[in-house]
């Protein structure tokens, strides 16, 4: 995903697998997990551009390199009870952020 507008790869439950993902330039997250996904995603990488667009919250940037939720909590009634709960099983991972704060606010790297 090249540029895309929103997150590059949203898995909203279920568990599917995947490998070698490419994300440049999310306008959001680069790799978003909810309602209960417990898939494995090998191999992937993601690279920040801070002239791309971001999505913002309160003014500032909500880029992530990784966002992971379970279930909203109007799906969950207030009790967090549902299953499954989300739990991805990343490895091989890169995610390289910017140089400036507004961008894309983490980083990291998983071996």
């Amino acid at each position: 995903m090249n540029y895309g507008r929103d997150d590059s790869f949203e898995f909203f439950g279920g568990s599917v697998n995947a490998s070698y993902l490419i994300s440049k330039a999310a306008a959001d997250d680069n790799f978003d997990f909810d309602n209960g996904y417990n898939g494995e995603i090998n191999f992937a990488v993601a690279i920040a551009d801070k002239n791309s667009t971001h999505s913002q919250s309160s003014g500032s940037s909500d880029s992530n390199g990784i966002e992971s939720d379970n279930n909203s909590p109007t799906e969950q009634g207030g009790s967090y009870t549902l299953t499954p709960k989300t739990h991805p099983i990343l490895s091989n991972f890169t995610i390289v952020g910017t140089s400036t704060s507004d961008a894309i606010r983490t980083s990291w790297r998983f071996f």
